[in-house]
């Protein structure tokens, strides 16, 4: 080739990508309503699609055989190869295809008898893209598309009937078309979108099973394809405008007194819209009303009928709604619809009440964590402050759940700027359309209402919790003081929307799961708990306990934190209407009743705790104090209560009500005694918490 022809070809590629690339620049990624079920829709013929896998892996293929034939069972080839393509429709995200492949086994294993084997697959495959609009945490340029299918398979094959047929050489062939077998066939795809629908490249898995009457034949595949859209370019972008009735009547009487307008755009890039108006055009094309704001216009308008001037539209009339969508590259795109207004008598001027969103106000955080604002803006007509009597202003998510309320009395202010959060502090789902809707009660008490829509955009923070725990000191014991425990939880980056469950786990002063809270979804700001754990269980006085919160996202992430629990002194009423207090946090020497060897913190522990029950018995004059020293047994045996257990509690006992004199209990109002450890918590088959077996308690009686 000489150099001019090389040159010649090089401009000529050179045009056709400039062509290329000049066509896909305003194109969107490919149909996906984000619902499961598909959108009425007309045939669109550039929602046909061709989907071609040029270069598959064949995987060995595998045969489960019965009867006779279970001397193919087992691995019966090496690696092939193989190629298919497919041509189908998309609705809304569904795609329904006729597929057709092509496969091919070179050549069988050693065990097998089987030498050669191909496939020639025919059926209908049915697909559902999944993109960022059904999985909003996908990036843009990412979808993944599941498939099933049935058909029927051509085979061709070349093998041997016997391994005695093997021994002679004797080789038997199936032709295409002699025979068939039904095949079922399912796969999973990632997509790759790069900005055109022209070609959108995946990598992907497949496995068919292939039934017949001598077994089960199974194959596998890793293939890389393109699905295109060859007729993207026939498709057009369009806005249209729709109004709910065919007539209206404004005139105040609460009886048709609105008209809402919807609108519903195809293949729009809502990012590229700069600024959007609605105009309301009279009989003679005149302008009697205009809404405009910037970027994509709201789903929904509602209006009253009055125009800008004030004054209502004329009844049994026709009048033009126009919307212009004006985009960053300054064209712009337009749609219409005619409506009338009924038999009325009309009102020269009403009061009326507007309600704008104006989404440049949006911000969308993105590195330096912004947070969303968004810029409410009211406008109330021929409304004098003394005829409003209050007013209110309601965010509804798409589940029509209030998320946020303001509300006051007489006239409503003109802006109100929202962060994004909802009642509870919040933040909001991120890609989803909430509904704001305004509210003023007037003197006569009628209402002027009016509502529109908005969708915030995607929050990039990272998800944080931070958990904390009231009151500092819990006595769950059924006085009314600090009974209940209430976690607090402030979290930042999780919405409903990414969570998929919450745990909290309380542990015991050893580490041991005491109870276990959980949920589903987003955990509420405030979790209240009874102090009761897991089968009834109480707290123990004067201890330590520690919670921890995991969250778990739908991305499988975890987020968590944890707080300590710290008990006051649980106050127990028993059967005979004594009362209880019992503490296994007083620390001892080891088979001794001093505190001498103790590390310093045991001996702060140990004042802290000794002085908090001084502190409670004090309150409960003209009751007599016993002081129990309760030990382990951790043998069982009842030598061991006579000899060390009795007189090691005994001792321990009396040095506690020693302690207690010591901080000013009256020594007329106590006495001590040894249990040993007749009187265990725990069994002895529960190592684990032998540890509260070895305690002392306080009886008050009067």
């Amino acid at each position: 080739m000489t150099k001019f022809n090389l040159m010649r070809k090089f401009k000529q590629s050179y045009l056709i990508v400039l062509i290329f690339i000049s066509l896909s620049a305003t194109l969107v990624a490919e149909p996906d309503n984000g619902k499961f079920l598909p959108t009425k829709e007309g045939f669109l013929v550039e929602n046909i699609y061709f989907e071609l896998s040029p270069l598959k892996l064949q995987f060995p293929m595998v045969f489960g055989a019965t009867g006779y034939e279970k001397n193919y069972t087992g691995q019966l080839s090496s690696i092939g190869w193989a190629l298919s393509g497919e041509i189908g429709y998309n609705w809304s995200g569904w795609l329904l295809g006729t597929h057709i492949g092509y496969f091919n086994y070179a050549k069988g294993a050693k065990q097998s008898l089987i030498q050669n084997f191909q496939n020639l697959t025919i059926g209908f495959h049915l697909s559902r893209v999944l993109s960022k609009n059904t999985f909003k945490t996908l990036p843009k340029w990412l979808s993944f598309t599941p498939a099933i299918g049935i058909g029927a398979d051509l085979y061709k094959t070349t093998y041997y009937k016997s391994f005695y047929a093997k021994y002679r050489n004797e080789l038997t062939t199936i032709n295409f078309g002699k025979k068939a077998a039904m095949y079922l066939f399912t796969s999973l795809q990632a997509d790759f979108n790069l900005g055109t629908n022209y070609a959108i490249p995946y990598l992907g898995v497949e496995a068919t099973l292939m039934p017949d009457r001598n077994g089960l034949a199974f194959f596998s595949s890793l293939n890389i394809g393109v699905r295109m859209y060859p007729f993207t370019s026939l498709g057009k972008s369009s806005i249209q405008i729709k109004t709910s009735k065919e007539a209206f009547s404004p005139d105040a009487d609460g009886e048709n007194d609105t008209i809402t307008m919807k609108l519903k755009d195809k293949r729009i890039n809502h990012d590229a819209v700069d600024q959007w108006k609605i105009t309301i055009l009279d009989a003679e094309s005149n302008v009697v009303k205009t809404f405009s704001g910037n970027g994509m216009s709201p789903y929904k308008m509602i209006w009253d009928g009055v125009k800008d001037d004030g004054e209502t539209v004329l009844p049994e009339s026709k009048y033009t709604a126009k919307v212009d969508l004006r985009f960053n590259d300054k064209s712009v795109l337009s749609g219409e619809t005619e409506f009338t207004t009924g038999s009325y008598t009309r009102l020269e001027k009403i009061p009326s009440l507007e309600l704008i969103v104006n989404s440049k106000n949006y911000v969308t955080p993105n590195v330096d964590l912004k947070t969303i604002r968004a810029e409410l803006l009211l406008e109330t007509i021929n409304l004098e402050a003394k005829n409003a009597k209050s007013w209110i202003i309601t965010v509804r998510d798409a589940d029509d759940k209030v998320v946020k309320t303001w509300k006051g009395d007489g006239m409503p202010p003109k802006t109100i700027i929202w962060d994004g959060k909802n009642t509870d502090g919040y933040d909001v789902a991120p890609d989803e359309i909430h509904t704001v809707k305004a509210d003023i009660l007037l003197s006569n008490d009628k209402y002027l209402v009016t509502e529109t829509e908005v969708e915030l955009g995607v929050v990039y923070k990272d998800p944080a919790v931070k958990m904390s725990v009231l009151p500092e000191e819990f006595t769950p014991d059924g006085d009314g003081e600090n009974d209940t425990a209430e976690f607090i939880l402030e979290t930042e980056g999780i919405y409903k929307t990414n969570v998929k469950s919450w745990t909290i786990k309380i542990y015991d002063p050893k580490g041991i799961i005491f109870k276990e809270l959980s949920g589903k979804g987003l955990p509420p700001k405030k979790i209240t708990w009874d102090g009761l754990g897991e089968n009834g269980a109480k707290m123990l006085s004067a201890e330590h306990y520690k919670a921890k919160l995991e969250i778990i996202l739908k991305n499988k992430e975890k987020i968590s934190d944890k707080a300590n629990i710290d008990t006051g002194v649980l106050i127990e009423r028993m059967e005979n209407n004594a009362l209880r207090i019992l503490v296994s946090s007083i620390n001892f020497d080891g088979n001794a009743a001093t505190f001498n060897k103790l590390t310093k913190a045991q001996q702060k522990e140990n004042e802290r705790t000794i002085s908090r029950v001084a502190q409670v018995i004090k309150k409960f004059k003209g009751y007599h104090v016993t002081v129990e020293g309760h030990a382990n047994n951790t043998r069982g045996r009842e030598s061991d209560e006579i000899k060390y257990l009795l007189p090691l509690s005994q001792k321990r006992a009396e040095k506690i009500m020693n302690e207690l004199i010591k901080r000013g209990v009256p020594k007329e109002q106590l006495s001590a005694v040894g249990k040993g450890g007749k009187f265990p918590l725990v069994p002895r088959k529960n190592r684990k918490e032998w540890w509260k077996n070895r305690r002392v308690e306080f009886i008050l009686t009067k």
